[in-house]
């Protein structure tokens, strides 16, 4: 006579696991190659790494030389979000075959569980990305804005191999018709099962995560405060006075007469230079904001951003109207963010109450952690995931406006 096999932490923990990372596009679509950085040791909260950025470096003409000065960049990461959730079972349930059991109890919590990272990861690159096109509160009537996306992101050198277009449904459902002969099969591997297809020169995959801008309460004609201004702080003022959260992170304006540069030759363009808002700011009693904004304004170097600081009272425009959301799908290279995830460190665990396990494939990993009630004869178990996300190359990412 057959018998029952009671499904074991690390059947549940591999199973979890799997159903966990399959539901995960964007963080599939990004950099993860830094988690070995991490160590191979059970991680703990606030564990950082720095990743290195890559350095620029200005070219001379003539026999005389001068050095550039060597300034090495890195971007911190993380392991900052800890995300869990947990469930009590029966030693009965615990009997069920494991596609009944994954169908009944796991399958739910794995994709509860990535839809709370997948959102964390896409608000992290939208709220950092300073390319946006389409007009907020403009529903496209053509296919030009997702031209407009690949040409953005190509004059920022950006490499155009690994390009994904995550895109909400509800702007699928208007642009899918628009273009649906256009399509062709998907060729990123690692999400060719989950794509709709490929068009414009990238995979398109649908996603129910991604987060929309919300605009900064501005009222006013906002102006540039002082001519001559650089860095990552602009001076302005024409706001109404004292109004919490003017302009909200996440916000992108920009500034009459500044445009963008080709970011190896320094070359101007003709388009004008956006800027991401990097915090909520408000305006005090006369109308002044000093805003945070990526990229700053360097206006010599090799890491020149913008053709010129912009002049005094130089007009600034605000995507969107003031109080007003929008959504954003996103045109996104793997380099627009780096992911990191490692094993959680539970200390003073019961040996063999934690399992721990490492997808070989996208490096993202689980620990599942079993507390048995002996008077009830259930037992919970929690699930955690360790990770941390942050921007990595921000021209990486293009804000994709729709209007529907």
């Amino acid at each position: 006579m057959a018998t029952n096999t009671i499904l074991t932490t690390a059947l549940i923990t591999r199973e979890i696991l799997r159903l966990f990372v399959g539901n995960l596009k964007a963080v599939r679509s990004i950099n993860k190659s830094f988690d070995s950085k991490f160590g191979v040791a059970g991680a703990k909260v606030d564990d950082t790494i720095n990743v290195r950025m890559p350095n620029r470096f200005a070219v001379g003409s003539g026999a005389a030389v001068t050095p550039t000065d060597y300034t090495e960049t890195v971007t911190p990461v993380v392991l900052n979000q800890q995300k869990n959730i947990a469930l009590s079972f029966t030693s009965k349930d615990l009997t069920l075959a494991l596609d009944d059991f994954s169908e009944r109890f796991l399958k739910p919590m794995a994709s509860k569980l990535a839809s709370v990272v997948e959102q964390d990861v896409l608000s992290t690159i939208a709220q950092n990305s300073f390319i946006q096109v389409g007009t907020p509160g403009s529903v496209i009537t053509d296919t030009g804005v997702f031209y407009d996306a690949l040409a953005a992101i190509q004059s920022f050198l950006v490499p155009t191999d690994d390009l994904v277009m995550l895109i909400s449904p509800r702007s699928y459902a208007k642009a899918g018709r628009l273009m649906t002969s256009l399509f062709t099969p998907v060729t990123n591997e690692k999400l060719m099962s989950d794509g709709i297809g490929r068009a414009f020169g990238y995979d398109w995959f649908t996603s129910q995560y991604l987060v929309p801008q919300t605009v900064g309460n501005f009222s006013g004609t906002p102006l540039v405060n002082g001519a001559g201004q650089t860095g990552s702080t602009i001076a302005l003022d024409g706001f109404g006075n004292n109004i919490t959260g003017a302009l909200k992170k996440g916000d992108i304006i920009s500034f009459a007469g500044v445009t963008r540069v080709n970011p190896m030759t320094g070359q101007a363009y003709a388009d004008t230079s956006t800027h991401v808002v990097t915090a909520d700011a408000n305006s005090n009693g006369t109308g002044q904001v000093n805003v945070s904004i990526y990229p700053a304004i360097t206006v010599t170097g090799p890491y020149k951003t913008v053709s010129g600081s912009p002049a005094d009272n130089a007009a600034v425009t605000i995507a969107g109207a003031a109080g007003s959301t929008y959504n954003i799908d996103l045109l996104l290279h793997k380099d627009a963010a780096v992911f990191a995830s490692m094993p959680l460190d539970v200390p003073g665990a019961v040996p063999g109450n934690v399992y721990t396990e490492t997808d070989e494939n996208t490096g993202i990993s689980l620990t599942v952690e079993q507390f048995r009630n002996g008077a009830s004869g259930e037992t919970l178990w929690r699930v955690d995931a360790l990770y941390g996300v942050a921007p990595l190359r921000k021209e990486c990412a293009v804000r994709v406006v729709t209007g529907v």
